[in-house]
């Protein structure tokens, strides 16, 4: 029990050291930088390590993306899958990702002020997306509205899924056949507990 103890919290201080696992993965440089970074100082999403890890080695450039909340996953996704489209409420914001952004992403600017349009503009060209991630403001509706344009092989993934509020996303997609996986951990920057969760149905592009 002792040595159990001993070993437990010599790798707690490791994990916390300058060669650390979170300095491996840029959680010091995320905390002081207020933004989701690498080690090296390249984007990364603001979701769990552990979900990135997962979705990273699986995901295709034959795959298209749509995102509730842009920024720093927008541009680390677009490396991964073939398109990715963002819904933004912040203009300013909006306009300052789709500076940065590759010729497979655009950030969409929708005011939470124009009705449901931020929550139904992932239905506005018709597409059906390989990928949904639910990361932004009214995350329930935009959830509601992704299985109208999800493909049926098609995954979607719900950030801060730990949240109490969101617990009817979980009974409605099970409810029509969806399984979950949730990874726990930490997230860039962040010094509490997240989760992010990943809901699928049977032969999904991610083979799980």
């Amino acid at each position: 029990m002792l040595e159990s103890l001993r070993y437990g919290k010599l790798r707690a201080l490791w994990s916390l050291g300058k060669d650390g696992y979170l300095a491996e993965r840029g959680w010091f440089r995320s905390f002081r930088e207020r933004r989701p970074v690498d080690r090296a100082g390249l984007p990364v999403p603001w979701i769990t390590y552990a979900a990135v890890d997962f979705l990273s080695g699986r995901l295709k450039k034959t795959h298209t993306m749509f995102e509730y909340g842009s920024g720093n996953g927008t541009l680390y996704w677009s490396r991964f899958v073939g398109r990715i489209t963002s819904c933004e409420h912040n203009r300013a914001w909006a306009a300052e990702i789709s500076a940065k952004l590759p010729s497979n992403a655009d950030v969409r600017f929708v005011p939470l002020d124009d009705g449901d349009g931020y929550e139904k503009e992932i239905l506005r060209s018709g597409d059906r997306y390989s990928v949904v991630l639910v990361d932004g403001e009214r995350r329930g509706e935009c959830a509601r509205q992704a299985e109208n344009a999800l493909a049926d092989d098609g995954v979607l993934i719900l950030d801060d899924s730990f949240r109490e509020e969101y617990l009817p996303i979980f009974t409605r997609l099970k409810g029509k056949g969806f399984r979950v996986i949730e990874f726990s951990g930490n997230s860039p920057g962040y010094n509490h507990l997240c989760r992010t969760a990943v809901f699928y149905r049977d032969d999904n592009i991610l083979d799980i």
